[in-house]
């Protein structure tokens, strides 16, 4: 079976996602390196997608129990790191001080328009305490494509 150097930091991510688990998908180069690791995955002969930041895409709506993901994440030794001007502002959840460092990234599907009235850009929205980066292409990646990948191995 292969291994990942940088596990042990996605695995302090997944523990700080435990509870929404079932509802959130990877997506990105992490995905890539954790099929890898699935006992059915085929063996391959060259290195794995390589990046820094692991992209976590959410449903529009995800409830948040007694902690919110962002105080999980907290908990789990992320920081936030603010960036551009939207409001909420985007969001990586580094962990450690590191600039180079592992971080996490939020994306969920945009609906409707680019703008909101006002001529304001939609680009991020709050979701169970976290930001997340609204992409018009996330609704295939959270519906049709995990309903796909999870019923393969149920």
């Amino acid at each position: 079976m292969a291994t990942i150097p940088e596990l042990a930091q996605f695995a302090r991510l997944a523990s700080a996602l435990q509870p929404w688990l079932g509802q959130v998908v990877i997506i990105g180069g992490w995905a890539h390196r954790l099929y890898r690791l699935h006992p059915q995955a085929q063996e391959l002969d060259y290195a794995p997608l390589m990046t820094l930041d692991a992209d976590v895409a959410l449903p529009a709506k995800l409830p948040a129990p007694a902690q919110d993901i962002r105080e999980r994440l907290l908990a789990n030794g992320f920081t936030a790191e603010f960036l551009g001007d939207a409001r909420p502002p985007a969001t990586h959840y580094r962990l450690g001080h590191e600039p180079s460092g592992f971080y996490a990234e939020f994306l969920t599907p945009l609906a409707g328009s680019e703008y909101a009235r006002g001529n304001r850009r939609k680009a991020t929205v709050e979701i169970a305490g976290v930001t997340a980066q609204r992409l018009p292409c996330e609704y295939l990646l959270t519906s049709s494509m995990y309903a796909a990948v999870r019923n393969k191995y149920e």
